[in-house]
């Protein structure tokens, strides 16, 4: 009875020591199917994290090139009509500006000629003058040289024959300025060739009167080159130059008095120099049309030209302005834009990156809860964007 017992006792306890066994076994299985259901929803939940960044990148990178390529298409459009249109302004602005230079150097010209006839019409008041006594004249004349600027002063009988103050003579009765004068009206020469020093001058005649009726011409005499001095100090910018002609497409006022003394005409020697042609052209346009613009091309250069007439004369005032010089500024400009451009650009991008999130995170939320639907999670509010 008592191994009966014992053999009892020693199966149960067997079975008991079975069952804490399954028991264990049912807990760890347990423990590792929570533990496997914990790994998986956190690793959902770190592949809806990067998806959710990874989406967020994605439409921040294709907004910022969007708008960047969008903005660098406009910028560039922007940029080359401003270049344009600045080289063009540019050009405008140099062409009023040689214009206004070119009216100005003609009222300065005919001021300064004026300024030559009022001084010889006071003279012609004189009674030593009007008397026609050439030994006073003389005297007189003598000591208005310094004054007045001529290189030589003189009187003109009414049949031409001319007595000057430094002792030359010369028949001018022939002279389109001593009969104007005769006539009664004070007139400058164009440049010719004096008949006392064999040198290129220029001449003013007025008449002298007495009792109401011309009985002689007083004249005065100036260099050939005096045009030339008042060009000599208008130019526009460093290479650029003014001259004038006359109206025979003959040089009368140059720098330095370069090809005045020569008389030079590009209009006649054109025909044996092609490199003349240009500025054969410009002078027959400016004799045709009196006051422009125009552009040409002299010694290898290109030029801008503005000219004008010269009031009460037969002459045109030019002002040449450096084509190479006038738009030398246009690089500069060019940088200007370009660097303006780029700093747009970059403004841009920046400010698209920084608004981008308030674009792109309420997307993001809206497709996060369209996924919560359609996974029939219907716990979560719609968030408010």
């Amino acid at each position: 009875m008592n191994k009966f017992k014992l053999l009892i006792k020693k199966l149960t306890r067997k079975r008991d020591i079975k069952n804490d066994d399954m028991k264990e076994k049912d807990i760890k299985s347990k423990d590792i199917k929570n533990k496997d259901t914990k790994n998986k929803d956190i690793e959902k939940k770190n592949t809806q994290e990067d998806k959710k960044g990874i989406k967020g990148t994605s439409i921040k990178t294709k907004l910022i090139i969007y708008f960047s390529v969008l903005i660098l298409a406009s910028s560039a459009i922007i940029g080359f009509i401003f270049m344009n249109k600045g080289s063009d302004m540019l050009i405008q602005e140099v062409e009023q500006s040689i214009a206004l230079l070119t009216n100005e150097g003609a009222k300065l010209t005919q001021s300064r000629m004026e300024t030559q006839m009022r001084a010889l019409e006071m003279i012609a008041q004189r009674v030593d003058i009007q008397e026609m006594d050439w030994e006073k004249q003389r005297l007189v004349l003598s000591g208005q040289l310094e004054r007045t600027g001529f290189i030589d002063m003189g009187v003109a009988r009414p049949n031409g024959s001319t007595d000057y103050s430094s002792g030359g003579k010369a028949e001018l009765g022939d002279r389109t300025y001593v009969q104007n004068a005769l006539d009664g009206r004070t007139d400058v020469s164009d440049l010719v060739v004096s008949r006392v020093s064999n040198e290129i001058v220029m001449v003013y005649a007025t008449p002298i009167e007495r009792d109401g009726r011309v009985v002689g011409v007083l004249i005065g005499r100036e260099d050939g080159n005096a045009l030339s001095n008042i060009v000599e100090d208008i130019r526009y910018g460093e290479k650029g130059y003014t001259y004038m002609i006359n109206d025979q497409g003959t040089i009368v006022a140059y720098p330095d008095g370069e090809g005045v003394l020569d008389q030079f005409n590009p209009i006649e020697e054109a025909a044996e120099d092609d490199s003349l042609r240009s500025i054969a052209g410009l002078f027959e346009k400016i004799l045709s049309e009196g006051k422009g613009i125009s552009r040409y091309t002299f010694e290898g250069d290109d030029l801008y030209a503005a000219y004008t007439p010269i009031e009460g004369t037969n002459w045109s005032f030019i002002v040449a302005a450096n084509e190479a010089e006038v738009l030398s500024a246009v690089p500069e400009l060019q940088r200007v834009i370009i660097i303006f451009t780029g700093i747009i650009l970059l403004i841009s991008i920046v400010v698209t990156y920084i608004l981008g999130g308030s674009i792109v995170n309420p997307i993001i939320k809206a497709v996060e809860h369209s996924e919560e639907i359609a996974n029939l999670d219907i716990a979560q509010d719609v968030p408010q964007v």
